[in-house]
């Protein structure tokens, strides 16, 4: 995946959630997993450019009430190389973001289980349908128009 469908893609899912009015109200908390990223996979995302970018997309111009963002199945040297977006972050949006391995117990002292899907140690399974894959593929025209605007 390139760096540009990477932030596409991210786009896609982060406009079908601001849709949502609560989320307006209230922001959101992430969980990004890092279940099979490799240092390899990072690595093309690391060039001073693209960290500039993704950094001061996240932190200056996302259109939302970011919580907080709970970084999971992280391996170690992935940690290391979060490292490098440090320097340029804000110190209110680097408090912002939480690096764990893959003991979900770290992750249960910050979300009550009772929230979570399976994979994350809670009793919440996965719908059988794929209502927002198609949701956000319903979106398309929207996505269309705004990329008129240069919007990624």
């Amino acid at each position: 995946m390139s760096y540009a469908d990477f932030v596409a893609a991210g786009n896609l899912v982060a406009e079908y959630v601001l849709d949502n009015p609560v989320t307006q109200i209230n922001g959101y908390v992430g969980i990004w997993d890092f279940k099979g990223f490799s240092l390899r996979h990072f690595l093309p995302f690391c060039s001073p450019k693209h960290i500039i970018l993704l950094t001061t997309l996240m932190q200056d111009r996302f259109p939302a009430r970011f919580k907080i963002a709970y970084c999971v199945n992280c391996k170690f040297l992935m940690h290391k190389a979060w490292m490098i977006f440090n320097p340029i972050m804000k110190e209110k949006f680097r408090k912002r973001i939480a690096i764990m391995g893959s003991d979900m117990s770290v992750l249960h002292q910050y979300l009550d289980p009772s929230i979570l899907p399976v994979e994350y140690g809670g009793p919440i399974t996965a719908p059988e349908d794929k209502g927002i894959a198609q949701k956000i593929i319903d979106k398309e025209h929207i996505v269309k128009y705004n990329n008129k605007f240069g919007y990624v």
